[in-house]
């Protein structure tokens, strides 16, 4: 727990280490990577939309091999903090995108905006058939969802609502479960059926 309360937001361009871009999709790409000091991961997962312009939900700095990658399939145009607690790389994505748009569900915009300037929540969102955002019923509008549409289906992503990382030994890796359930128990949460 203490190593979560330590853990600072990076106000420069901090890679730390992650795994190689995985391409899940036409429009849907993510990518795995580490949290200092902590055995947790974190995903950031990169959505496509029809204008090519990329949405970056839960963001990651990577090697500058991996952003150039991502800047030629598309402009980081939106970047998504999913929760109050994803902000470890927002400011630095704001700083290298100064363009960027900056939105997180309705619940969370007082905790984001000490770190990062916020456009809008994700009502602000620009409808289209790609790519759309979802507010969550039963968390406080805290968390929300983001709905990809794909030639292989829908894809939600989440982020601290639904834990899929494996199980941590220890005493972290009790609290963590134990956490886990006790969202999933305590929250009646429906994601939107995809269209």
């Amino acid at each position: 727990m203490r190593a979560m309360a330590r853990l600072k937001v990076h106000d420069r361009w901090t890679v730390l280490p992650h795994l190689a871009i995985e391409r899940l999709a036409e429009n849907l790409w993510r990518v795995e990577g580490s949290l200092p000091d902590m055995p947790l991961r974190r995903v950031m997962t990169l959505a496509r939309l029809g204008d090519g312009r990329v949405v970056v939900h839960g963001a990651i700095a990577l090697a500058e091999a991996e952003m150039a990658l991502v800047e030629e399939w598309g402009p980081p145009s939106f970047l998504l903090v999913p929760c109050g607690c994803h902000l470890l790389d927002a400011k630095a994505y704001r700083e290298r995108y100064p363009d960027i748009c900056v939105l997180c569900p309705r619940g969370a915009r007082r905790r984001v905006v000490r770190v990062v300037p916020v456009e809008g929540d994700y009502d602000a969102f620009p409808p289209g058939e790609a790519v759309s955002l979802e507010h969550l019923d039963g968390v406080g509008r805290a968390e929300g969802a983001m709905l990809v549409r794909s030639d292989d289906g829908t894809t939600v992503v989440l982020g601290d609502l639904v834990s899929n990382m494996p199980h941590l030994p220890g005493a972290m890796g009790w609290f963590f479960r134990h956490l886990s359930e006790k969202k999933l128990s305590a929250r009646n949460c429906s994601v939107p059926a995809s269209e």
